[in-house]
């Protein structure tokens, strides 16, 4: 019972369990062969020995959140994206390895279609489900409600652009500054290439 991390040292051949947490994991990272980092339900384990052991990051800023994406663009960039608070979606940036983080994306939950009064209950959640990260400036970060945005100078300001859909995006990835997918709901699949 509990969630586990596991490695490989011979291209997938065999993996070895190193060690059993007790929350929820979603993703997992590497800079480097010794250096990763993996997200959980109580914020960011990390390992710097190859994943031997792992350590609980105690930077993160948020209390009663969670982070579901995370990306490392160096052993000292990392980006996280998850929820803070019930509703709301935020960005977090590390530049030191995750000892500290300062939060680069905030958005607010909306309210639902229709007529008021809306109450707390009734908000449509706008959490970050993924990011990826090609270099220490550009990343993409994705969510709820079809929810894209693009930085392209280390989180300073975030552009929204549209899929077209409204459906939640689960995922996303980059292989240069201007080329990313992402995927969701229903068979969703994006691409870009700008």
């Amino acid at each position: 019972s509990g969630s586990q991390i596991a490695v490989t040292h011979d291209v997938g051949g065999t993996w070895i369990r190193t060690t059993r947490k007790g929350s929820d994991l979603w993703k997992v990272v590497a800079a480097d062969a010794a250096t990763a980092w993996a997200c959980c339900a109580g914020g960011l384990l990390a390992t710097a020995d190859g994943g031997a052991s792992w350590a609980t990051l105690i930077g993160l800023p948020w209390e009663y959140s969670t982070a579901y994406g995370l990306a490392a663009s160096s052993r000292s960039v990392l980006w996280t994206a998850g929820r803070t608070g019930d509703r709301d979606g935020a960005v977090y940036r590390s530049t030191d390895g995750g000892v500290s983080w300062k939060q680069v994306l905030y958005v607010k939950a909306e309210p639902p279609v229709g007529d008021p009064p809306y109450t707390e209950d009734t908000l449509v959640r706008r959490w970050f489900t993924g990011v990826a990260a090609v270099d220490e400036l550009t990343a993409w970060a994705v969510g709820l409600r079809g929810m894209i945005y693009k930085t392209s100078d280390g989180g300073a300001t975030w552009t929204s652009q549209s899929g077209g859909t409204k459906l939640a995006l689960w995922a996303v990835t980059a292989i240069d500054a201007n080329t990313a997918w992402a995927v969701g709901d229903r068979g969703t699949i994006l691409g870009t290439v700008d």
